[in-house]
C-alpha cells in the first residue's frame, strides 16, 4: 500500500503525517490516547483507494516529537489538527475520531459550544417529543 511520510510543524515541534493517495475528501483518522496512527492499519486498505486517507500522531504520541513540559491540552491537539489540515493544504475534510479524539474532533467543528437544554436535547434524539 503506497503513502507517503511527511512532517507538519507545529511551531517548533514535529507532526507525523501518513498520507495515503485517493480522491474526493479527505477521511482523517485520528487516533485516541494513548495510542498512536498505527490504531488504524488494518482499516485503511479498505478506504484507500479509492479515497485518500490522512493519519498523523498527535504531539506526545507515535512517531511525532514528545516535548517536555508541553501542555497536552485539548485545545492544544486541536491545533495539532489545525496545523495537519492546513499544511496540507486540505479543504474539505472527514474527521474520524476514536476514543477522546472524539472531543478534539467536535471542537474543531464546534469551536464555541452554546448552552444547550439537556431535556430537548435529549428527547430530540430519541425521536420523543420534548417535555417542558
Amino acid at each position: 500500500m503506497a503513502y507517503q511520510e511527511t512532517v507538519v510543524r507545529r511551531n517548533q515541534h514535529r507532526i507525523h503525517v501518513r498520507d495515503h493517495p485517493g480522491a474526493g475528501p479527505p477521511i482523517i483518522l485520528m487516533h485516541g490516547f494513548p495510542d498512536n496512527l498505527h490504531l488504524y492499519d488494518r482499516l485503511v486498505p479498505f478506504l484507500s483507494p479509492p479515497r485518500r486517507v490522512v493519519l498523523f500522531d498527535f504531539l506526545g504520541w507515535g512517531s511525532s516529537d514528545k516535548p517536555s513540559g508541553y501542555a497536552y491540552t485539548t485545545a492544544n491537539q486541536v491545533g495539532d489538527l489545525d496545523a495537519v489540515i492546513t499544511q496540507l493544504g486540505l479543504e474539505q475534510v472527514l474527521l474520524v475520531a476514536h476514543d477522546a479524539s472524539g472531543l478534539i474532533g467536535w471542537l474543531a467543528i464546534v469551536p464555541e459550544v452554546e448552552p444547550i437544554d439537556w431535556r430537548t436535547a435529549r428527547a430530540s434524539t430519541l425521536g420523543a417529543p420534548a417535555q417542558g
